[in-house]
């Protein structure tokens, strides 16, 4: 009998299950990795300005919400303001996302994923990963990083981006490929999404993604 496929879930992962998988380096204490993508030049409207305010203004106990009301009452919205689709990407919830490594599988649904595809994802660019409650003992971390690793190995790609929230902190990461099986994994500085300076600039980083996916 065959020895059953070992597997990382992606709501479980831990970082000692990853290193047994693949070589990470996590750093979270440099910020110059993010200098090309938080610098995207875009000036924000009235209207986008407008929207920021009133999406502050109505989640004000944002930090007590379901994960349902969460999504529900903010990250859709401001998802859907920025609209990530086109006629070859769209946005994608919950969606099951699988691949082996060195004998691993990685699985599971992430929250939330910008692919290509149109009835499943196909080539993902992008993944958040809600964090649910904000008081919980275990942090998301390493369950975007798993969730990376299986995109960055999917897509064949260098570099793939995301985002994990705590409550009303957010962090952006970047995990980038240095050689077969090892990783860098860069998690940025903490934004509050109910600090309307901090919103804005969220606001602009998910645009650069945005910009990013269409000149692909």
């Amino acid at each position: 009998m065959e020895n059953p496929v070992k597997k990382i879930i992606f709501s479980q992962a831990t970082i000692s299950q990853i290193r047994e998988v693949v070589d990470v380096s996590v750093i979270n204490d440099d910020n110059t990795r993010f200098i090309n993508w938080f610098d995207y030049k875009n000036s924000l409207s009235e209207t986008e300005i407008d929207f920021l305010k009133n999406l502050k203004r109505k989640n004000k106990y944002l930090q007590y919400y379901s994960e349902y009301n969460l999504q529900a009452k903010f990250i859709s919205p401001l998802f859907s303001k920025i609209d990530f689709t086109s006629e070859t990407v769209d946005n994608w919830f919950g969606a099951k996302l699988n691949y082996e490594i060195n004998g691993c599988e990685f699985t599971g649904e992430p929250d939330f994923m910008i692919a290509t595809g149109d009835f499943v994802p196909k080539n993902p660019f992008f993944f958040f990963q809600e964090f649910k409650p904000a008081n919980s003992n275990n942090l998301p971390d390493f369950q975007l990083l798993a969730v990376l690793i299986a995109g960055i190995a999917k897509n064949n790609s260098k570099v793939i981006r995301g985002a994990f929230n705590t409550g009303r902190i957010w962090n952006f990461t970047l995990l980038e490929k240095v050689k077969k099986d090892t990783y860098k994994y860069f998690i940025s500085k903490s934004f509050d999404c109910l600090n309307i300076d901090d919103l804005k600039q969220m606001y602009i980083i998910l645009k650069a993604v945005k910009s990013l996916i269409i000149n692909y």
